[in-house]
């Protein structure tokens, strides 16, 4: 019984600290199974934006945004040669680059949320943020 306890009590602090250092993002999940990866991967609609002010403006899923597994990226249906996806080094961010004939064009997004079926992302050159939804 000694024995078990000894070895329990290690592996529960373990557990703990794990659990605790897995909220990545400022409003969530706290913790999840699947992946950063796995979640960002999907076809997003979105629902609203928010102003640095508070100012809320809803969309009536006129607007959609796919991330696929290679990094390829798709707005509206459509598909947008020459543009990928990806996380910063950190994951923190998102990461959207634009080929273009005079150089890349680079937009990063601060990941505020990023569950299954949610996705919240921050510029932070202007404090607005984007909060999708999938488009299941």
């Amino acid at each position: 019984m000694k024995n078990i306890l000894k070895l329990s009590v290690p592996a529960i602090a373990a557990l703990a600290l794990i659990v605790a250092g897995c909220g990545k993002y400022e409003e969530g999940p706290g913790m999840s199974l699947r992946t950063k990866k796995g979640r960002m991967v999907n076809q997003w609609k979105l629902e609203e934006t928010v102003d640095s002010a508070g100012y809320v403006n809803t969309y009536s899923g006129t607007y959609t945004m796919e991330l696929s597994k290679d990094g390829a990226v798709a707005y509206n249906g459509g598909t947008s040669p020459n543009t990928t996806w990806d996380f910063s080094s950190n994951k923190e961010q998102l990461v959207i680059t634009f080929v273009t004939i005079v150089g890349n064009v680079v937009f990063s997004y601060d990941i505020l949320k990023l569950k299954n079926k949610e996705l919240w992302l921050k510029d932070p050159t202007d404090g607005t943020q984007e909060h999708y939804v999938t488009n299941e």
